[in-house]
């Protein structure tokens, strides 16, 4: 059976944006008010007032992100599939201020849903290809002495905060 074609005019058009963020949490936090002592000029009366605690609600996004910064974007645009591929499957698996990745090749593979070919044999030709492309691109080096770790570049991509990483 032939697949139907679709075009941009089969989708709905809206007048604002139908994707609002899901998953935002409410926090309450207590600003805790510090004691204020105040002399009466006239009488010599020491007063001490506390001022009232303050309740604050704060709106958090508690759902994970990871930093894709805009001067790497032509860098990512001019990546080929098993480079994109791999691109995404480091960003899934890079731990929160951390700039470097290991990658279970088998565990790629299976995400991506390369199967086995008809010989037996799973190729891994197309993570192979990916990590050169992103090589070539400058987005990870390789770890020495490790054959499936890499660093990232952390001026194109990173989750957290990347002041952490400057060594005072």
């Amino acid at each position: 059976m032939k697949k139907q074609s679709v075009g941009i005019t089969d989708f709905s058009t809206y007048d604002q944006n139908p994707y609002s963020p899901s998953g935002m949490e409410s926090k309450r936090f207590i600003r805790q008010k510090d004691e204020r002592v105040f002399i009466n000029q006239e009488t010599g009366e020491v007063v001490t007032m506390r001022v009232a605690d303050e309740s604050v609600t704060r709106i958090t996004d508690p759902k994970a992100f990871i930093k894709l910064f805009q001067e790497s974007l032509t860098s990512v645009g001019d990546l080929t599939v098993p480079g994109l591929k791999v691109l995404v499957y480091m960003m899934m698996k890079l731990k929160p201020g951390g700039d470097e990745v290991t990658i279970v090749v088998d565990s790629f593979l299976d995400h991506f849903d390369y199967g086995i070919s008809e010989n037996g044999q799973r190729s891994k030709m197309p993570y192979y290809k990916g990590i050169a492309d992103l090589l070539s691109h400058k987005l990870i080096a390789r770890k020495r002495g490790y054959d499936h770790t890499y660093f990232i570049n952390v001026d194109a991509f990173f989750n957290g905060d990347r002041t952490k990483l400057v060594k005072q």
